[in-house]
């Protein structure tokens, strides 16, 4: 456990860094390839294939996203760090293997804790930053001082009102993942053309919401910046 652990802190280092900015233009490359298509009208229903391609990715993204978001709270220290002990960590049991590489300084005390954390739902993402935040994820949005966001207030506007709708698309992106890989054959999964674009928007602006805020509650200097989708 303690070696699996390691290693994927390690590749993820090493493949994007701690640039959250890279994950959400990830995000936008999926959409884009959806987009390219020509003629689509907004009620066309996506074959399945294009939705096993174009938005399963989107959980994934999700979880490489917040796992460096939560490194970034852990590690920026008080108050976040002492909110850390109230996280849903799946695994307690300190291994030696750990500490040892902690005392190697292989890894960072937020790098541990954030890659031990569930990224199995939104319901659990949710939870958790809440903890560390210490506030409802929707009010963190809905109150923070645009004058704190130095880049993109404009789309950050766009976040702040499409308010719980940001939630219930990924929310539904989540369940649609679950029925495509836990369900056979996934006969219920309907999705149209406009509906996707909606899932895409929405949680592309959740994700920029999300990087600028603990950008400003952490004090972190983000140099990159999001493309519009």
């Amino acid at each position: 456990m303690a070696k699996r652990t390691i290693t994927e802190i390690n590749e993820q280092k090493q493949w994007h860094g701690r640039h959250t900015s890279f994950l959400a233009g990830e995000l936008l490359s999926f959409q884009s390839v959806l987009k390219s298509k020509k003629n689509r009208e907004p009620e066309e229903t996506l074959i399945l294939e294009e939705i096993r391609w174009s938005l399963v990715p989107i959980v994934s993204i999700f979880e490489s996203f917040y796992k460096e978001i939560f490194v970034r709270y852990i590690d920026s220290g008080e108050p976040f760090i002492s909110r850390a002990s109230d996280l849903q960590i799946k695994e307690r049991k300190v291994e030696i293997d750990k500490l040892i590489e902690l005392s190697k300084k292989q890894f960072t005390i937020g790098e541990l804790i954030s890659y031990s954390l569930s990224y199995s739902s939104f319901k659990d993402i949710r939870k958790n930053y809440e903890t560390l935040c210490d506030e409802d994820y929707m009010d963190h949005i809905q109150n923070a001082e645009l004058k704190l966001i130095q880049q993109d207030a404009t789309e950050f506007n766009r976040a702040k009102e499409a308010g719980v709708n940001l939630f219930q698309s990924v929310n539904s992106i989540f369940s649609l993942r679950h029925m495509l890989i836990h369900e056979f054959p996934a006969t219920k999964v309907i999705v149209k053309y406009d509906e996707a674009m909606k899932y895409f928007d929405h949680s592309w602006l959740l994700l920029m919401a999300t990087d600028r805020l603990s950008c400003a509650d952490t004090h972190t200097t983000n140099p990159f910046h999001f493309g519009q989708p």
